[in-house]
C-alpha cells in the first residue's frame, strides 16, 4: 500500500495520470467574497451566489455534501443545507444593485384568520397543481395501513419524515422482535457463523436500513450520534478491517464521507484519506464504484473549496464514464439486447452533459465567467453528440438519468444571471421549467414496444440531479431574477406557487428561508411573522423534519 506522503504526491498529479484541469490564472470576483443567498436575500453591497442541491438520492448510494459557500461547521446545529455544488442552481452575480424595497398590505380577512385558516387558504389557492385539474394539496396523504416495516420506511423517507425514519431504523437494527436484528448484531460485532444463514434480499435490505438511518441523522443535523454508530462500523474499509463480501462498496464510501460531519478535524484530512484509500482499494473493473468514490472525493473538496482537486476528480470520472455507463446497462437489462450498445451510448452524452455543467458551475462559483461559457459549450457539443435514438428514448425518460436540454436552460440562464442580464436569466429559468413539465407528461406516454427492456436501471453515481430539483431550483432562481428586476411581488408569487404545487417535493429549507426573507422585505414586521408561521405549520403539518426552526427567521 502506497505511503501517505506517495498518497498526497498522486493527489497533488490528479492521480492515476489524469491531468489537472486548467483553472484561469486569476480568476475575478467583482466585488467582496460571494454570500450565500441562503444566508440573506436582502441586497447586500456586494456580490451573492445562490447555490442550492438537493441531498443525493439513497438509493443511489451517492455521498452527502453541502455547498462550500453555505457549508456550516459539522458540528453545527443548522441542518445542513443540502448536497453538492456539482448540482444544479448556482447563480452568482456581479452587479451591485438594490432592488427596492416594496410593502404589500394584506387583505383585512386574512388578518382576521387563526394559523390553521391561513394555511389552508395559502394552500388553496391557484397554483399549477390546481391547473391540471387536481385539489389541493391541504393534508399529506395518509400512509396505507397494510405497509411492511420496509415499505413504511421508504415513505418516510420519501416524505421527508426523517424522525421517523429514525425511530423505525432504530426498531429495525436492534429491536428484538426484529429478524435484522441478528443480523446487525453480528455485523457490528464481527461475529458470524454458519448457524446464521442470510438471504441475498436480507443483505440488500440491511444496507438499505443502515444508509438510511445514517442520511437521517445527518438531515436531522445528530452529528453525534452520527459518528457513534460510524464507530460502530468497525467493518468498515477505513477502519482497515475486513468486512463481509455483501457489503457493498457504497456503504464503505458513505462511511468514509461522514467523518467530514463527525470529525475533530475541520481540514476534512480524515475524510480524503479515507476516501482516497478506498479509491486504490476499489477493483479496477468495478467502474461504477469507481465513479462514485470520485464523486464522493469531488463533493468533499467541493467543501472545502479545493476547487483545483474537485475539477481534478471530475475528470476523472469522464475518463470513467464509457466503462461505467456499458456497466450500468449490462446490470439494468434482463436479457443482451442489441440496443444495450446504442443505450450507453445515449446514457454516456447524458451523465458526460451533467459532469461538465458541474465543472462549469465550479467556474461560475470562481467568478470565472468565460471559463465557464467554454465548459457550458462543451456540455451542449457532448448532449448533441449523444442524440437519443427512438428506440433509446424509454431509458433516457428515465428519472435517474439527467434531463438534458432542462440542464441546457439552466447553464444559459446561470451565465446571463452573472452578466447581470436577469430579465434574460428569468426567460431561460422559465423555459427551463416548461421543459420539465413537458418531460413529465411525456413519461406517462406507452413506451414503444421495440424499446431497450430494462428491469430497473441502476443509479449512477455522477451527482445528477432529480427533475424535483431541477423544477424547484428553477423556480427559485425565478424568483430571485424578479427581485433583481424591481418585481418582489412576483418574486414571492414564485415562491408561493412552488410550495403549493407540493409542499412535500418543494418546501425545502432553501425555499423557506428564501420566502421568509422576502415576506420580511414586503411585510410590515407582524404581518412578515404571522406568513412565517403560516410556513412553520405547513411544515409541522407535512411532517417536514428536516427543515431546522432557523429556517423561519423567527
Amino acid at each position: 500500500m502506497a505511503s501517505r506522503d506517495d498518497q498526497n504526491q498522486q493527489r497533488e498529479t490528479g492521480g492515476l495520470g489524469s491531468p489537472l484541469v486548467k483553472l484561469p490564472a486569476a480568476p475575478v470576483i467583482t466585488g467582496a467574497r460571494p454570500v450565500a443567498m441562503q444566508q440573506s436575500l436582502a441586497p447586500p453591497p456586494s456580490a451573492k451566489s445562490i447555490i442550492d442541491h438537493p441531498l443525493a438520492d439513497i438509493r443511489a448510494g451517492t455521498v452527502v455534501s453541502v455547498p462550500p459557500s453555505t457549508a456550516p461547521s459539522p458540528r453545527s446545529s443548522t441542518t445542513p443545507a443540502a448536497a453538492d455544488i456539482s448540482r444544479t442552481g448556482l447563480a452568482l452575480t456581479q452587479k451591485q444593485t438594490t432592488p427596492p424595497v416594496q410593502t404589500m398590505v394584506a387583505p383585512s380577512h386574512y388578518i382576521s384568520m387563526n394559523l390553521d385558516e391561513m394555511a389552508d387558504s395559502f394552500l388553496s389557492v391557484a397554483s399549477p397543481r390546481t391547473e391540471k385539474g387536481l385539489q389541493p394539496l391541504l393534508q399529506p396523504e395518509p400512509l396505507p395501513t397494510d405497509l411492511s416495516d420496509l415499505e413504511r420506511l421508504k415513505c418516510f423517507v420519501k416524505r421527508r419524515s426523517w424522525g421517523d425514519a429514525s425511530l423505525l431504523t432504530e426498531k429495525l437494527l436492534r429491536g428484538q422482535s426484529s429478524h435484522y436484528s441478528p443480523i446487525y448484531n453480528a455485523l457490528i460485532t464481527n461475529s458470524f457463523d454458519q448457524k446464521l444463514p442470510i438471504l441475498d434480499s436480507q443483505q440488500d435490505e440491511m444496507v438499505q436500513i443502515m444508509m438510511i438511518q445514517c442520511e437521517a441523522w445527518i438531515k436531522l443535523s445528530r452529528y453525534a450520534e452520527l459518528g457513534l454508530e460510524i464507530e460502530r462500523w468497525s467493518f468498515c474499509h477505513h477502519n482497515d478491517n475486513t468486512a463481509p463480501s455483501w457489503i457493498p462498496w457504497r456503504l464503505h464510501i458513505m462511511a468514509a464521507s461522514s467523518l467530514l460531519y463527525t470529525s475533530d478535524d475541520p481540514s476534512g484530512k480524515e475524510a480524503i484519506d479515507a476516501l482516497w484509500k478506498i479509491r486504490q482499494d476499489i477493483p479496477a473493473e468495478n467502474f461504477l464504484s469507481q465513479l462514485q468514490v470520485e464523486h464522493a472525493l469531488s463533493n468533499s473538496f467541493l467543501r472545502l473549496k479545493d476547487w483545483r482537486m474537485a475539477l481534478s476528480c471530475q475528470e476523472r470520472m469522464l475518463d470513467l464514464l464509457p466503462n461505467a455507463c456499458q456497466q450500468q446497462v449490462q446490470l439494468s437489462a434482463e436479457t443482451t439486447n442489441p440496443l444495450a450498445e446504442k443505450a450507453a451510448a445515449a446514457l454516456q452524452g447524458a451523465y458526460r452533459c451533467e459532469i461538465l455543467s458541474q465543472q462549469g458551475r465550479v467556474f461560475l462559483q470562481l467568478g470565472a465567467t468565460n471559463e465557464a461559457r467554454q465548459i457550458f459549450d462543451m456540455a451542449r457539443d457532448a448532449a448533441t453528440h449523444g442524440s437519443v435514438a427512438e428506440e433509446t428514448m424509454q431509458v433516457m425518460r428515465h428519472s435517474l438519468v439527467p434531463f438534458v436540454p432542462a440542464h441546457m436552460s439552466l447553464n444559459d440562464g446561470l451565465l446571463k444571471f452573472s452578466e447581470g442580464q436577469y430579465n434574460e436569466a428569468l426567460e431561460c429559468f422559465r423555459h427551463c421549467v416548461d421543459l420539465i413539465r413537458q418531460r413529465i407528461e411525456m413519461k406517462s406516454a406507452v413506451a414503444s414496444s421495440n424499446s431497450f427492456d430494462m428491469k430497473a436501471l441502476i443509479p449512477m453515481p455522477t451527482g445528477a440531479a432529480p427533475e424535483d430539483a431541477l423544477y424547484s431550483e428553477a423556480i427559485n432562481n425565478m424568483s430571485l431574477c424578479a427581485l433583481y428586476t424591481c418585481n418582489l411581488h412576483e418574486a414571492i408569487l414564485l415562491m408561493e406557487s412552488l410550495i403549493r404545487e407540493d409542499p412535500i417535493k418543494f418546501l425545502t429549507e432553501r425555499v423557506c428561508l428564501n420566502l421568509c426573507i422576502l415576506y420580511e422585505l414586503s411585510n410590515e414586521t407582524s404581518m412578515a411573522a404571522k406568513k412565517k408561521k403560516v410556513l412553520q405549520l405547513i411544515a409541522k403539518r407535512f411532517m417536514l423534519h428536516d427543515i431546522g426552526p432557523s429556517s423561519f427567521r423567527l
